[in-house]
Order: structure tokens, then sequence, then C-alpha cells
């Protein structure tokens, strides 16, 4: 069976590998490349049989005034050069009044050599447009069960993009900075061209430059001072705009140089207007400035006398907090010795309490020997009441060691579990004794069981 979503995977990496290679550009040239080609052959022979099968062209209709004419369809293409007999399976998905329902549809097709088929479905009674999920088509070839789809490697002619510098040459119109980088050889106004013009005439020219005549170049505008000859010998690179006809140089025109006079004339007038009114100004601010700085002078001064005032206040505040600070040091001088007494004599209880916990600790863990096996202790001690219960787990008995030095690996049950499974139980898992008798170590009545519920069984003292 030919599984279509395998087939689209891989046809995703082909199509994506020829987008690579198969660039957008104005500039091409050939080259022989590698290309992997995907290819269905049949596993037993190793003999190639042909394409896989493709899938386009997905529609859904509307529906009718009647709600039952809610149609799906989409086309089956075979690009090989025989005839393909192919059992489709897809799912149909529509939306009916409350909710949406699926189905997967199953269909026989036979389909010419390189054929096209289309196929479709409708239901019935449905509120809105149905759908065929792509992604859910599957297919089967009939008498060809050994079909597989393998991608392989040949060589073919691929035309490129045409390399400048080892990079895509730049198409004409595209912003450049040397001729090299186009495809055509020519970078114009940072542009480039077909020629040594303008791409389209047209050099893009800013807002403050202007086009030369001859296509070829942008100039500054008013970026020419006087006395200079224009580069393109257009008026709007002077300075002013203006060029002399006598010498072909940038110049002042005639209105200019008038409307220059005047202005002089007024700028002298009104220049003596100006220092008048400056100097009865200036009196006038002397005076105003001269009070302001006095008036200034005595806040100061009042400042002054109120900062100094805080200080002595803040000092004799600080002082008292000291004399308060000295009486609660001695406070608490007495109080620690007292405390220190009461430390004393609790350290000394604390230490009877610990040797008298030390002895009781040595009797209880003391292991006995289990008279009915051979070196074997019991281990675990249950106290109940003011007795000890040995009804704790069998271990192997070691020599001059007591019970909290056993590990998990001395415990008889655990031996005996990995000797007839072949390992130690799984991290997190314990070995639990079935019938609840924690002596009867026989292998039936030994099971492995997580952690948690080993400890929830013998907490409800459940088996």
């Amino acid at each position: 069976m030919i599984k279509n979503k395998i087939f689209i995977f891989m046809l995703f990496i082909l199509i994506l590998t020829n987008i690579v290679i198969a660039e957008n550009c104005q500039y091409k040239e050939t080259e022989i490349q590698q290309k992997e080609v995907l290819r269905l052959i049949n596993s037993e022979t190793d003999e190639e049989w042909g394409f896989p099968l493709e899938f386009s062209d997905f529609i859904s209709g509307s529906k009718g005034s009647d709600s039952s004419n809610c149609i799906a369809s989409f086309k089956i293409t075979n690009p090989n050069n025989q005839i393909v007999n192919t059992t489709l399976s897809f799912r149909y998905t529509w939306k009916k009044l409350m909710g949406s329902a699926s189905k997967v549809i199953e269909t026989r097709k036979i389909i010419k050599p390189n054929g096209v088929e289309k196929v479709e479905y409708r239901v019935s009674r449905c509120f809105d447009n149905p759908s065929i999920d792509p992604n859910s088509i599957t297919y089967t070839i009939y008498d060809n069960n050994f079909i597989e789809p393998i991608i392989r490697t040949e060589k073919v002619e691929v035309e490129v993009c045409k390399k400048c510098k080892a990079e895509i040459c730049l198409d004409d119109g595209a912003k450049c900075n040397l001729n090299e980088e186009c495809g055509s050889g020519f970078c114009i106004e940072g542009y480039c061209s077909n020629n040594n013009l303008c791409f389209e005439n047209d050099c893009r020219c800013a807002s403050d430059e202007i086009q030369c005549n001859d296509n070829q170049r942008c100039v500054k505008k008013g970026a020419i001072p006087l006395d200079v000859t224009p580069k393109c010998g257009l008026s709007e690179e002077c300075i002013y705009g203006y060029i002399a006809a006598d010498t072909g140089k940038c110049a002042k025109s005639p209105s200019l140089l008038k409307e220059e006079q005047n202005e002089r004339s007024k700028f002298y007038t009104y220049s003596v207007i100006a220092l008048i009114i400056i100097f009865i100004i200036g009196i006038a601010v002397y005076f105003i400035l001269k009070n302001k700085a006095e008036k200034e002078t005595q806040r100061t001064l009042q400042k002054r006398i109120e900062y100094e005032a805080k200080k002595i206040e803040a000092k004799e505040h600080e002082l008292n907090e000291l004399k308060n600070q000295i009486n609660e040091i001695k406070r608490q001088k007495n109080l620690e010795k007292r405390e220190i007494d009461e430390l004393n004599s609790l350290k000394e209880e604390r230490k009877k309490l610990e040797i008298n916990i030390q002895e009781q600790y040595k009797k209880i863990t003391k292991p006995f020997f289990d008279h009915q096996v051979l070196r074997k202790v019991i281990i675990v001690p249950e106290v109940k009441g003011n007795h000890i219960t040995w009804e704790g787990y069998k271990c192997f008995y070691k020599k001059d060691k007591n019970l909290d030095q056993y590990t998990y690996k001395d415990l008889v049950h655990i031996w005996i579990w990995r000797k007839n499974n072949g390992r130690y139980p799984r991290p997190r898992h314990h070995i639990h004794h079935i019938d609840g008798d924690k002596l009867n170590n026989d292998p039936r009545n030994l099971e492995e069981i997580e952690g948690h519920e080993h400890y929830e069984k013998h907490r409800n003292n459940l088996r």
C-alpha cells in the first residue's frame, strides 16, 4: 500500500529544492546539477515502476436552497505512461445545523496514462460547504502491492540565476553600488540599467536633486556657489537658481541684487532704532535686578538662621537617642546573662536524653537470629506497647553489623526476586508480599508494585 502522506512529505522537499534552484531573476545561465526525483519502484524486483499520483484542485461546493447540493471534489493526476488501477480513501467533512460531521470515503478509480480524473462526493441536508482533507488521502495500486517510494539523484541541466562576484546578479532597476553587481554590467546612479543611461531614463533623483539632460546622473539642487560653472548647465544647480548669460556661471539675478540693496537700507534703519530701545531696556533691567538681589540676600540670611536652628534641634534629638540606646544595652546585657544560664542547663538535659536514646536504639536495633533459617536475621522490628515484636523482613546475617547498617540488597526477598527475574526492581518500585506475610519469601508470593501503592496497601492493612 502506498501512503499519500509519505508522498506529500517527499514532494514538499523536492518542490522546496526546485524553488531554491529556480529563483526568479532576469539574467540566467545553465549548469549541470544533481537533482532529487521521487520515483516508485517494485521492492521485489528493484525495477522502476513510475511516478506517484498527484492531487490538486480541492473545491468545496455551495449548498442549494434545499440544503441538498453540498459537493466537494478534487483532481487526481497519473503522470505515468501506463494505466493505474487504484482505490482511494479520504475524509469528507461537512457542517450540520448543530455541530459538524465527517465520513471516510472509499472509491475505485482507473486512470489512463498521463490522465486526470475528478473525484467528487456530495451529502444531503448539510448546513454549510463541505471539504476534503488533503492530508487524509491514501491509495492502493492494485496488482502492484510491492511498490514503494524512493528518491533518486539524477544529473540534469538546470537554468539558474547568473552569478556576479559569487552573488546572484541584480536585475535592471535594482539598487547597486558597482557595475559588476548588475547582470547588464551598468550601475547608473545606484540602480542597475541595461545601458549607460539611467534605468528607463529615470535616475530616481532625490527630492534635493535634479536629473541632467543626458539622463545619466543626478546633481544637487542649489549646490553650486557663485562664479562657478554648473555641471549640467541647469540653473537649478546654482545656489541662487540663476546663470549669467555672458559667463555661463552661477550668479545672482538682477531682481535679487535690487532686493538685497533694499534689505540693507532697511537693516541700517532698524538697527539704530533697536540700539536705542536696547539701551532704555538695559537701564530698567539694571535697577530691577539690583532691587531683586537685595531681597534675595535677605531671604538667604533668614534661611541660614532657620537651617542652623534645625541642626541644633537635630543634635539634641540624637543625644537623647544615644542615652536611650545605652540604657537598652545595659538591660540586654542582664537579660543575656540569665538566658545563657538557662541555655547551659538545657544543654545538660539534652545530653542526658541523647545518651538515653542511644542506649534504647542499641537495644532495639540489635539483630536476633531466626533459628529456623541458618544465617538469617529478622530486621525492622515493630514496637507494640512496652515490648518488641519481630514482624520485620528476613535478611542475610552479617557479623558485627547493626540493623541500621543493613542495605537494600541484604534483604532475602529482594535477593529471591532478583534471582527469579534476572534484575533488581525498577526505580520507585517495591517488592510486595502478596499474602501479607513478610516471612513468606516464596517467589510466587512476591510481586513488583509502585512504592506509593505499596505504602497504601500496608497503611490500609491490604494484601
